[in-house]
């Protein structure tokens, strides 16, 4: 795994909330799961939720590894880090299970896997291309690009994702103020993307955190484990909950993944998918009924005076996806 200790990580700036600011993010909860050889792709792409011959061709995207019940062991975002190679960024706190997860399907493939020791992500916002090494303001959004050592996700115009080596970090962090970890998760939440962490492995199927809205499910590409269940949920059920957008009021600490939401009338609503404290109030992502979305009236079981007021997301909920 990766060594951060002989880096200087500490943060220097605080983001505001128009995400304006300039800063380099070091992802410290995050890892790489690094995939080479002859089967590399063939592998993964049996596994997973995602279109890895779209990824081969230089995209990026996210993507699961379900169980045979179709419940996501792991989450990640995924791209090419050479020929034959590559790189899942997932939670570091489910890490030893993502990975030995798929190694028990990797038997008879010719190929390796590996918590990676030498590549770490960094995500950079808002800098320009003459000041930052690695980051390319003319890169294409949603492509990602081989370096010499790692890959360049760029996200958006002006965020990029950039998986490098040690001392290109230090580089980096070097020349650009540096913000903690937790806003990166508070970006995320802000984007409509969870992730899977060691309190919400197995829990949950795909389409409950809206990863076929972002990309992250191929309904076209073939088998892959729990493929039968993803599938029959998307073509023969009528979702009535999806993953929506939510934030407490301010000074209120985040609530714990899994937590109860309870409507009005006293009854399960859902539950709290992820969250993180912010100066703006916890902000959260929560599985909920579509009929409780928006409700003034939901609120966190153990306190009902932490009511949701909900926030917009950045994509469409479909009320009926069939």
């Amino acid at each position: 795994m990766f060594d951060w200790t002989q880096l200087n990580t500490a943060a220097t700036t605080t983001p505001t909330s128009d995400e304006s600011w300039q800063c380099a993010i070091p992802l410290l909860d995050h890892v790489l799961i690094e995939v080479k050889g002859p089967d590399a792709e063939k592998f993964l792409q049996g596994q997973c939720t995602c279109d890895f011959k779209s990824i081969t061709n230089g995209k990026f995207s996210l993507g699961a590894h379900c169980n045979v019940k179709g419940r996501m062991v792991s989450s990640f975002t995924a791209a090419k880090l050479g020929p034959e190679h590559f790189g899942l960024r997932t939670h570091k706190s489910n890490a030893e299970k993502a990975l030995a997860t798929l190694k028990k399907y990797a038997v008879f493939s010719k190929v390796t896997l590996e918590i990676s020791s030498s590549l770490a992500p960094v995500a950079v916002f808002n800098t320009q291309v003459n000041e930052v090494p690695f980051f390319d303001a003319t890169a294409e959004v949603g492509f990602s690009t081989a370096l010499e050592q790692g890959a360049r996700l760029t996200h958006t115009k002006s965020m990029q994702e950039l998986w490098l080596a040690h001392e290109n970090i230090q580089q980096l962090l070097e020349q650009l103020p540096v913000a903690a970890p937790h806003y990166w998760t508070a970006y995320n939440i802000a984007q409509g993307v969870a992730e899977v962490t060691a309190d919400s492995t197995e829990q949950f199927i795909p389409q409950e955190i809206n990863l076929q809205l972002l990309g992250g499910v191929s309904f076209n590409k073939g088998c892959y484990t729990g493929q039968e269940i993803v599938a029959r949920m998307h073509y023969k059920a009528t979702l009535k909950k999806h993953m929506y957008r939510a934030q407490l009021a301010p000074s209120t600490s985040a609530p714990a993944s899994g937590t109860a939401l309870i409507n009005e009338e006293g009854k399960n609503a859902g539950q709290v998918v992820q969250s993180v404290t912010t100066d703006a109030g916890a902000q959260i992502l929560a599985l909920t009924l579509d009929t409780a979305a928006h409700s003034q009236n939901v609120h966190c079981e153990a306190n009902p005076q932490q009511k949701l007021q909900w926030l917009a997301l950045p994509y469409a909920i479909p009320l009926t996806e069939n």
